[in-house]
């Protein structure tokens, strides 16, 4: 009898146990999938936040939304998508450590790339020790591409400058007849690699680099760089910088009469705002980095009419990676 006792306790112990780990389960199960980001809102890189991946985030997120959702298998239902985004000021140390902080501490279910180039090799280490999938956006290392066994974690969805970039710079230089080029490039990653990819490359034409200077990236006035171009009377200028000082190149090179036979710019030429910040016929001829516009395909033609349609404006349009980011 004792036992029998003893064996229905036990069942009815086990059975609610059951019951209440089945109860916590089900309070504990996700309402919504959370994907968190470090993304400059502040400082010189918050310019692609506005003008490159972050119009794209903000447009795929409102989709999937009004569509319901994600379909989540292991609850059988959509679930909402909301993104967490914090400010790293275009500081690299601290986009690490918010990275750092939405994995760890916040346990945010994916993540959205932090901007530039330099920052996704960072951010790349840091998804790489967390086991992150991370996707790149604005950015794409050389340097990384000869690591890629190493972050098995990261995927990058821009072309690298030894990979089309500079070898098609140097043909279309080659091509109209380019025979000297002076280069400006920011003391950055990206200008580092490209500034050094340009130089094997013209020099593999036989054009001659006249100059080649580096900047900060927050430099205000470039006006001496493009002077030194002008008396070197070379064919070619070319900018390895970000829209900051891109744009004031263009307008400064305006502003004291420096017309080269080529301008060559780096991110910035690749914005449709540039149109709106140095002149529609001001930009004219100007050549840039690209990779894609309305004309290449139906489906980029209805990718642009979408992206409009979501309440985003032309001017935010960006012709080098919007398409791949998406």
């Amino acid at each position: 009898m004792k036992n029998n006792v003893l064996l229905k306790s036990f069942i009815f112990t086990v059975i609610v146990m059951l019951l209440f780990g089945l109860v916590a389960s089900n309070s504990l199960a996700k309402d919504k999938i959370v994907i968190g980001a470090a993304r400059s809102l502040s400082g010189p890189l918050a310019f692609f936040e506005e003008n490159a991946f972050g119009p794209l985030y903000k447009m795929w997120v409102d989709k999937k939304n009004a569509e319901g959702g994600i379909y989540v298998k292991e609850y059988g239902k959509k679930l909402p998508v909301e993104v967490l985004v914090y400010d790293d000021k275009s500081d690299m140390g601290t986009m690490t450590r918010l990275l750092d902080k939405l994995i760890m501490q916040d346990k945010v279910d994916l993540i959205f790339p932090p901007i530039s180039t330099a920052f996704l090799f960072a951010a790349s280490a840091v998804a790489n020790r967390h086991h992150y999938v991370l996707i790149g956006a604005e950015g794409g290392a050389t340097s990384l591409s000869e690591q890629m066994d190493k972050v098995p974690y990261f995927f990058m969805v821009l072309e690298f400058s030894n990979h089309y970039q500079m070898p098609a710079m140097a043909d279309v230089f080659e091509e109209i007849g380019v025979k000297s080029a002076a280069i400006n490039f920011i003391e950055d990653l990206h200008g580092i690699e490209y500034s050094g990819e340009a130089s094997k490359e013209l020099s593999k034409k036989g054009i001659d680099i006249k100059m080649i200077k580096s900047t900060p990236p927050d430099i205000k006035d470039v006006s001496p760089i493009l002077k030194e171009a002008q008396r070197l009377n070379v064919d070619a200028y070319i900018s390895f910088t970000y829209p900051d000082v891109t744009f004031p190149t263009v307008l400064t090179a305006q502003a004291i009469g420096y017309n080269p036979k080529v301008m060559f710019l780096g991110p910035g030429g690749n914005f449709e705002v540039i149109k709106y910040i140095c002149g529609a016929d001001t930009v004219e001829g100007i050549m840039g980095e690209g990779a894609w516009n309305a004309k290449s395909s139906p489906a980029h033609a209805q990718f642009v009419k979408d992206f409009l349609a979501a309440g985003n404006k032309e001017s935010q349009l960006d012709w080098w990676g919007q398409d791949v980011y998406y």
